[in-house]
């Protein structure tokens, strides 16, 4: 029995070390957290992003192994899309760890590629491809961790986004979620750097003609530079 005991509190050690642990590094988080990070300034920032991103025509073509005749009639046969993406942001920081952020973002454009056998081609005298261009506005509550006596945060978004798919099948926008994750740098009071990655929803249904509804789900990262007023 004793032995037994031994052998149970022993084991308990470990646990008790690694809660102590916690407890202590939550403990200190709260208490940096009561301090600004360094180069922190409250209120609006405004600035540009860029980097590389894609839309997701890919997702229209079936595989490989159900690939046939009936299909082909109406789906793609192959797309060439993802690129540069850019555009720019804002917002207003209301502390440390909670904001806003709107932010604008063109995607680059696709090419969606249709078999000569094809519904598109039978309509569109024979051509079997077009361009598509999609765009996105979105609004984001993001919610920051600042790393303790480092000009560094943490963050998370997640909001509402407005994307638009134009060309010549459709013009039509449609409300979506979108999140994003990222670093922000505060380099001085008044430059800030973020790094972020984002993902947006879109918009897909089981029909005859799919391209002609379709609205891409979105994938992007991005470098962004924002001056702090």
């Amino acid at each position: 029995m004793k032995s037994c005991r031994t052998q149970i509190f022993s084991g308990l050690r470990p646990t008790r070390l690694l809660v102590q642990a916690i407890l202590l590094f939550m403990c200190n988080t709260i208490t940096h957290a009561q301090k600004p990070p360094l180069h922190y300034l409250e209120g609006f920032y405004a600035g540009v992003h860029g980097g590389l991103g894609s839309t997701t025509w890919e997702g229209l073509i079936p595989p490989m192994e159900k690939q046939n005749s009936a299909i082909l009639i109406s789906t793609p046969v192959r797309v060439r899309e993802g690129g540069t993406v850019y555009g720019f942001f804002g917002g207003y920081d209301f502390t440390p760890h909670f904001g806003l952020e709107l932010m604008y973002s063109q995607y680059p454009d696709a090419r969606v590629d249709f078999s000569k056998f094809s519904l598109f081609a039978f309509k569109h005298n024979k051509r079997t491809y077009f361009n598509t261009s999609t765009k996105v506005f979105g609004l984001l509550a993001k919610l920051m961790i600042d790393i303790p006596e480092t000009p560094f945060r943490l963050y998370s978004g997640a909001g509402l986004a407005k994307v638009c798919r134009e060309d010549e099948l459709l013009d039509q926008s449609r409300q979506s979620p979108t999140f994003s994750l990222g670093l922000m740098y505060d380099m001085t009071k008044h430059l800030m750097l973020e790094i972020t990655v984002n993902y947006t929803a879109g918009f897909g249904v089981s029909e005859l003609n799919p391209a002609s509804t379709y609205i891409p789900f979105l994938y992007s990262g991005t470098f962004g530079l924002a001056y702090k007023f």
